[in-house]
C-alpha cells in the first residue's frame, strides 16, 4: 500500500508487476492479497513482468559502471 502518486506505485501500475493499493484500503489491499493467492497465473505473470522491468531499468553494467565513477570520484 503506497501513495498513488509515489513513483514505486506509478512503476507497478505501468509494468502491471502488481497492484498498487492506496494507503488505508484496508479491504482492497486484502482483496489484492486474495487474488494473487488464488490466481496462479496472474501471480506468474506480475512475477515475469516486475523480472523484465527490472532487468531493463537495473543493468548492472551500467549500475556498477556508475558507483565506480562515485567512488573514483570521491577518492580525489
Amino acid at each position: 500500500a503506497v501513495p498513488l502518486i509515489n513513483r514505486a506505485a506509478k512503476v507497478i501500475q505501468e509494468s502491471g508487476s502488481g497492484f498498487a493499493i492506496p494507503v488505508g484500503d484496508d479491504q482492497g489491499f486484502v482483496q489484492a492479497v486474495e487474488k494473487l493467492l488464488n490466481d496462479d497465473a496472474l501471480r506468474n505473470e506480475m512475477g515475469r513482468k516486475a523480472r523484465v522491468y527490472a532487468e531493463t531499468e537495473f543493468d548492472i553494467d551500467k549500475i556498477a559502471e556508475r558507483f565506480e565513477q562515485i567512488l573514483a570520484a570521491a577518492c580525489h
